[in-house]
Order: structure tokens, then C-alpha cells, then sequence
């Protein structure tokens, strides 16, 4: 998928949901890339989040993700 398809769909999701935060960004883009260094560069470049926000949210994610499971 190219960036800006991903930047339309995210702003399609952000339409419909009535909160959508760092953490719901990140999970949808994993959702659709499957790759945390990418996620992590969208979430740098396209999005203007700090290095430590997207640290933090990738912890975050990586530890939901293991207690689904």
C-alpha cells in the first residue's frame, strides 16, 4: 500500500470513530502494515509524534498484543 492510500484511510477511520488516539492510530496502522519500523516512520513523519510517544505505544501495543494471545 502506498502512504497516501494509508493517510486516506486513516482519515476515513478517524470519520467514523468518535475517539482516536495515538494508540488506536497505531493499531490500525499495524493492522493494515504488519510492520512496526514503517508504523513507527508514519507515525514520526506524517503524524508528528515524538520518539518517546511512539515508544511508548508501540510498548503498549506489543504487551496487548501478547496477553490476547
Amino acid at each position: 500500500m502506498t502512504v497516501d492510500l494509508i493517510l486516506r484511510k486513516v482519515e476515513a477511520e478517524k470519520d467514523v470513530a468518535p475517539r482516536f488516539g495515538i494508540y488506536r492510530l497505531y493499531s490500525f496502522l499495524m493492522d493494515q502494515l504488519n510492520d512496526p519500523d514503517k508504523v513507527r516512520s508514519l507515525l514520526l513523519n506524517e503524524y508528528n509524534y515524538t520518539k518517546t510517544d511512539a515508544s511508548l505505544v508501540a510498548s503498549r501495543y506489543r504487551y496487548y498484543q501478547s496477553k490476547k494471545a
